[in-house]
């Protein structure tokens, strides 16, 4: 189930998509969110907990963040720490340039065509 919770951020709107699975206790187990920079659209702070990685959450997330922002005419793209890489093209992400470090982890800026469609 993926549900969308609006919250402004200091100077840009950002948008938050949680999803969640039923299990006792279980708030939240993943959290991404969208915003308006100056190069398109940013998809970033991609937080699946650990022991609900590798069983689809994280899919479910990417396909609410992606649907929800205005894709039209709007560059998507994220910064994907490497060892995401794949995940993120399996779903029709391309990398772009070098790679980069942010936080000491390194990563690499990667869009998505706006002919894909994420289902």
């Amino acid at each position: 189930v993926a549900k969308r919770t609006d919250t402004v951020a200091a100077r840009d709107q950002m948008y938050l998509a949680t999803t969640s699975i039923r299990a006792p206790k279980l708030r939240a187990d993943a959290s991404a969110c969208w915003r308006n920079a100056s190069s398109g659209i940013k998809l970033e702070r991609f937080a699946v907990l650990i022991e609900f990685r590798s069983l689809g959450v994280g899919k479910l997330l990417l396909q609410a963040v992606v649907n929800d922002c205005p894709r039209i005419g709007n560059k998507v793209y994220l910064h994907a720490q490497m060892t995401a890489k794949g995940f993120y093209e399996k779903y029709g992400f391309i990398a772009e340039g070098d790679t980069f470090w942010e936080a000491g982890i390194e990563h690499v800026k990667m869009y998505l065509p706006e002919s894909i469609i994420l289902r």
